[in-house]
Formats: structure tokens, sequence, C-alpha cells
């Protein structure tokens, strides 16, 4: 209900025609919601673990809701400067693969506790350079291809 509400008013603000006239609290949503989480976090370490304690009901039944509206609604516009970061070439990149390396994710850490079972090398620092070179190929080999087909 919250989502639908959220995404009936984030298409009102950004409808209007200029973009100097949308609101700032979405223009600079992301920067106001991590900034707002990491407030949260900090006082989270600060105060003994507020999250984790008597409050962890109100933080996991909306305690939070507001900061990642404000995150979700400044990513959308594309207009925050966290969303530009987010434009880079290398995020990119990294946000195209990343559903190969979810897909994937399973059999290469099971193939690679395997591999590295009696050699020098541990499996956590082996896991991630191995998941990216397969979530690569994956990528190119299987799904760019498979979307050429349709």
């Amino acid at each position: 209900m919250c989502g639908v509400a959220l995404a009936k008013f984030f298409y009102v603000e950004t409808a209007k025609k200029d973009a100097s006239q949308i609101a700032p609290y979405i223009k600079y949503g992301a920067t106001c919601g991590l900034a707002g989480l990491g407030v949260v976090l900090l006082a989270d370490m600060a105060f003994l673990g507020m999250l984790r304690t008597e409050y962890y009901l109100v933080w996991r039944a909306g305690g939070l809701l507001p900061l990642h509206c404000l995150l979700l609604m400044g990513l959308a516009a594309e207009q925050d400067p966290v969303a530009k970061v987010f434009k880079t070439p290398m995020l990119k990149h990294i946000g195209e693969v990343s559903y190969a390396q979810y897909v994937i994710q399973t059999v290469v850490f099971r193939s690679t506790t395997q591999w590295c079972i009696g050699s020098e090398w541990d499996r956590y620092q082996v896991y991630p350079f191995v998941l990216y070179a397969c979530a690569y190929f994956a990528h190119h080999a299987v799904i760019k291809v498979y979307a050429t087909l349709r």
C-alpha cells in the first residue's frame, strides 16, 4: 500500500516539465536517505545496539521506511548526486553482471569450496574473483546471446 502511494506521489512530482520545479526531497532524496541511514547506524553503534534490542521491531515494522522512501525517490529521479555515482560506467557494468552473479553464486561457492580443500588458497579470498569471472562469462555467453535470439 505504501509502495503504491509512493509511486503515485513520485509520478505526480516528476511529471513537471521543468527540472527546477521538482521538490528538493526528491531531487536530493538519496543523499538525505543515505545520510539518515548513516546517522541511524552510528547511533546504533554508539548506544549499544538500539536496532538489536527492544527497538528491533520498531525498526523492522517501518521505522526506517521514510529513509528508504527518500532513497528510492532520489535514485529514481536520477538527479541526485548519489544517483549520478551509480551511473558511472564501472557501476553500470557491475549492475549488468549482477543478475548472473545472483543466479550462479551457490554453485560457484560450493565449487570453490571443493577446489580449495587441501590447498593453500582460502575460499573466501578466491570466491569473489571466481564468481565475477564466471558471472562475466555467463552474462556475455548466455544472457546476451539469449537476449538477441528473442
